[in-house]
């Protein structure tokens, strides 16, 4: 008899101890917010803006741990950080599998750059008047430390 009893309390033991995996002890996030520690950077691949996603219960607790999934114009985007080099408006949210997060903007605006200098070089000295000589020209931008700077749109008129 008392090995029963034994049996018993033992089979309560484990039935008690398999509470932990009741479905009704799992927190469920119902909401997502997201942040940005800017909402404007520049498009020169060097400025950064950081994310902070908050993820909360039915209750408004903040769950930890959560494992949501940042989007940038519907697109995955596997950082927590953004920089780019092109200038535009980005589209930011985050989600957790149906659950999305309130929508954020970030703008990239366009990199200004002073030009100081234009130097201007060519692969000859002389140009005979055949209709065959040619020269080809060559257009250097510098800004205000003398530091080249790619990328200008220019054209040359003659």
């Amino acid at each position: 008899m008392k090995k029963i009893g034994y049996l018993l309390i033992i089979s309560i033991a484990l039935s008690c101890s398999s509470d932990d995996d009741n479905p009704q002890n799992t927190i469920v996030v119902t909401s997502l917010e997201i942040s940005s520690s800017s909402d404007t950077i520049t498009a020169d691949g060097n400025d950064i803006v950081t994310f902070s996603v908050i993820a909360r219960d039915v209750n408004q607790n903040t769950v930890q741990n959560s494992n949501f999934t940042i989007y940038i114009n519907g697109s995955i985007h596997n950082s927590n950080t953004f920089s780019t080099n092109t200038a535009g408006q980005y589209n930011v949210y985050a989600k957790i599998n149906s659950i999305q997060s309130n929508s954020i903007t970030i703008t990239a605006e366009e990199v200004q750059v002073n030009l100081t200098s234009i130097s201007l070089s060519t692969n000859t000295s002389l140009i005979v008047a055949d209709e065959n000589s040619k020269a080809e020209l060559s257009v250097f931008f510098y800004d205000d430390n003398n530091n080249q700077i790619s990328n200008v749109n220019y054209e040359i008129l003659d």
